[in-house]
């Protein structure tokens, strides 16, 4: 084998092995950004769920406060409270 060739292939798997620590550091980088992904995604899950409490907490409060000003006699029922308070009482 000629030096020549000797070089190419020294250079071939050098080149090789420089392409395969290339594609080994991209698949670990990869693996920490999906990681990232998913812990940002449960971040938002949460958040979303905490909105969702939050949301049903203040119609919640808004409905009674309804109810307290209807009860002090604050203001007077809507027909649709009309209603619902008739077909209560019959």
């Amino acid at each position: 084998m000629s030096s020549k060739s000797k070089v190419s292939v020294v250079s071939s798997t050098a080149s090789q092995s420089n392409a395969s620590n290339i594609i080994n550091e991209c698949r670990r980088q990869l693996r920490r950004i999906d990681k990232r992904l998913m812990e940002v995604q449960g971040h938002i899950r949460i958040n979303d769920l905490e909105n969702a409490k939050f949301k049903n907490q203040h119609e919640l409060l808004q409905k009674l406060e309804r109810l307290r000003l209807l009860i002090l006699g604050q203001d007077s029922p809507t027909p649709e409270e009309k209603s619902v308070l008739a077909a209560l009482e019959s």
